[in-house]
């Protein structure tokens, strides 16, 4: 996890892709608290994509109670082959 409760950082490796998240959900009936952290997680969105070195797609869908930030697809999966793996995980 990242430290806090309902916070937790995820790694996705998919079939022909990687992407790496940052899911905030609270629980349920802390909808506040989940949307008050995205936002000042938000509300610094330049510094932190400077610092992860890409843009990041912010989650905000409606109907949901949890958010995420996520990288954009890393084009390197488990079926790809393994001599491309580093690039995932760089």
């Amino acid at each position: 996890g990242a430290g806090r409760q309902g916070i937790s950082y995820l790694y996705a490796v998919r079939r022909h892709d990687t992407r790496v998240m940052l899911w905030v959900d609270r629980g349920s009936g802390r909808e506040e608290e989940t949307e008050q952290i995205f936002a000042a997680l938000e509300a610094e969105r330049e510094a932190i994509e400077e610092r992860f070195g890409a843009h990041l797609h912010w989650d905000r869908s409606e109907g949901r109670r949890a958010l995420w930030v996520s990288s954009e697809s890393i084009g390197t999966g488990y079926q790809d082959p393994e001599e491309d793996w580093a690039e995932a995980q760089e």
